[in-house]
């Protein structure tokens, strides 16, 4: 469903569906402030991956669309800018996560899936999970300058809550908890890595750790995969 509302009270609303690759219809049903109602039609075509266009009709009484306006829009490349603090190196070394992702384990069985977004003029990356089940969870994740390391502060509906930090190792982003005292043994920790691959996937993997940095058990291993767009 689509739906728009005009300054003047005016309200539209319609339903997308697919026509083709690329290819989406809409019909809008336009109610105006004084009660009087028309239709309009739109078809969006996506061109190439920075650009997709957009036909506007109007239709009349007796179904047909008569063309109207054509809009383009282009992708405009986020160029860096001295006064954007939180564009310069470092802070985008985690950009890899950003997109909406569907998330399975290494069967291919459906986890959840998970958003990430940027925040705060790029200073801070939301995480935005939901799992199949009842489990929530957002994130936190920024560079510090004061530091020199990554840091994320992880908080779910079921009242858990992970501090984390590192930074990249090779092309991985590897952050860790504090020691903590544990029944099995006096101490472990936590490790999560993220590990961006060549067919665009993200592999996550979730470990706690013993005093010799030994791995006592995998919490979890994660396949991420972009949401797909129109067209793909």
């Amino acid at each position: 469903m689509f739906q728009q509302t005009g300054q003047d009270g005016t309200n539209g609303i319609g339903t997308m569906s697919p026509d083709g690759p690329g290819k989406i219809n809409l019909v809008q049903t336009f109610t105006g402030p004084d009660g009087r109602i028309s239709q309009m039609g739109h078809r969006h075509e996506i061109l190439d991956e920075d650009r997709y266009q957009g036909d506007s009709f109007l239709i009349d009484s007796a179904g047909t669309w008569l063309p109207g306006r054509r809009y383009t829009w282009n992708r405009i490349p986020l160029e860096a800018d001295s006064t954007c603090t939180c564009c310069k190196p470092s802070f985008t070394d985690f950009d890899f996560w950003l997109d909406e992702w569907n998330v399975t384990d290494t069967s291919g069985a459906f986890l959840g899936t998970n958003r990430i977004e940027r925040q705060l003029d790029r200073c801070l990356l939301l995480e935005n999970w939901s799992s199949k089940g009842l489990n929530r969870g957002k994130s936190m994740n920024y560079y510090d300058a004061a530091d020199s390391q990554w840091h994320q502060l992880w908080i779910d509906n079921q009242g858990s809550i992970l501090n984390l930090s590192g930074n990249l190792v090779g092309t991985d982003m590897v952050l860790e908890s504090d020691w903590q005292s544990g029944s099995v043994t006096a101490r472990f920790k936590h490790r999560i890595t993220w590990s961006p691959q060549p067919d665009g996937t993200v592999i996550q993997t979730w470990d706690m750790l013993d005093a010799e940095g030994q791995i006592l058990q995998t919490l979890f291993r994660g396949i991420y995969t972009k949401w797909p767009r129109v067209g793909e």
